[in-house]
């Protein structure tokens, strides 16, 4: 039997090994991290990513560690409703809404779904050798692994990437992003939903997780590298979101200071192969785009059930990333493209006005079309693992 290293124990490389495991093969995951540690921000996990989750046994897991959203709203920052999106008939046809949940509650429930043994902890990546028969890996602490093709799990800042491809940076998208976790009890208008609020080359965003937290992030317009120069960075975010109404305000003020940090947004938009030789990547570490569609783990979490099951049927392993390739980089060049977009548009200074005329009038058919082809999971991954 052939075997797989997976590098990194995020999102993606736990739905790769569940997975894998559930089709019989041999794997063992790395993750750089000393421990799973309950840190991280909220994520959404869309319709497309629910149904890999169900196929895979984890749903209702999932489901329990987080919130089924019933609404998605933007609004100006006065809170007059853009645009509003009633989750109902996702949830009819797809099986279930966007459920909202914390990421490191999410990295726990994958992993207990994982053999422990399975999951090697404290092993940051040096390097990546492709020699003619095996893989080789070796990590920061000396030691070394091989196995028959590698998987590259391990986010944005690849280091699988780096070895591999080397010469694709990513891409800033012109604006900063601060997220902050807060236990909240939010009026009754607020629950189970999530709402945007777009201002002058800002934006202020925020949903209910399970347990009366509160996920929220708060974006502006800002150089690369820039750093935040007052310690008193909540009095800042306050200012600088002074004419937002609702929430906005009482959030920021809850959240301790610890909880809030300041990320910019990037992405991954000019790498065309995803593999070379037994080296495959996956999820942000092959196509990571900005979050402004949601849809950043939920397209690795696809990901890692595609090319498991191309794995499974096809006993070549290079054309099995090949073929993995092939079948997802068409929508995930979409997601990228349309989510680097979205965030140039609710940051536009000017023409405000025409933009909110546009977005509050989309007929609902022609959104509903858009929705459905980014929830809508390929037909070829219905073959049983």
């Amino acid at each position: 039997m052939k075997k797989g290293i997976i590098i990194g124990g995020g999102i993606a490389g736990l739905t790769a090994a569940i997975t894998m495991e559930q089709a019989g093969l041999d794997f063992t995951v790395y993750e750089a991290a000393p421990e799973l540690k309950p840190y991280g921000a909220g994520i959404w996990m869309a319709p497309n990513a629910m149904q890999v989750f169900d196929r895979i046994g984890v749903k209702n897991a999932v489901l329990n560690a987080g919130i089924e959203l019933e609404r998605v709203g933007i609004t100006n920052e006065n809170l007059q409703l853009i645009h509003g999106l009633d989750m109902s008939r996702m949830k009819r046809k797809f099986g279930s809404s966007i459920v909202a949940v914390h990421r490191a509650k999410l990295q726990q429930v994958l992993y207990s779904f994982v053999s422990p043994e399975k999951v090697i902890l404290n092993k940051a990546l040096v390097s990546v050798s492709d020699n003619s028969n095996k893989v080789e890996v070796e990590f920061a602490d000396g030691t070394k692994a091989e196995a028959d093709f590698v998987i590259g799990a391990d986010e944005m800042n690849s280091k699988v990437r780096a070895h591999i491809y080397p010469e694709f940076p990513l891409r800033y998208s012109s604006q900063t992003c601060w997220r902050g976790m807060v236990t909240h009890d939010l009026s009754k208008e607020w629950k189970n939903s999530t709402l945007e609020l777009w201002g002058k080359q800002l934006r202020f965003g925020m949903a209910e997780m399970a347990d009366n937290q509160i996920y929220w992030f708060a974006v502006k317009t800002a150089p690369v590298g820039e750093q935040d120069t007052t310690v008193n960075i909540k009095a800042y975010l306050l200012d600088e979101f002074s004419q937002f109404d609702g929430p906005v305000h009482e959030l920021i003020n809850a959240t301790p200071d610890y909880m809030i940090r300041r990320t910019d947004l990037f992405d991954l938009p000019g790498l065309k192969q995803w593999h070379k030789g037994k080296v495959c990547l996956i999820g942000d570490a092959a196509h990571a785009a900005t979050p402004n569609l949601g849809q950043g783990g939920a397209q690795a979490v696809e990901d890692a059930y595609s090319l498991v099951t191309k794995l499974k049927f096809e006993g070549n392993i290079e054309k099995a990333f090949s073929t993995f390739r092939n079948e997802r980089y068409g929508k995930v060049r979409k997601i990228i493209f349309g989510s680097y977009w979205i965030g140039r548009v609710a940051h536009w200074k000017h023409f405000r006005g025409i933009r909110n005329f546009f977005l509050k009038y989309t007929p609902s058919f022609m959104e509903n079309i858009q929705l459905d082809s980014i929830y809508k999971i390929n037909s070829s991954n219905n073959k049983t693992i």
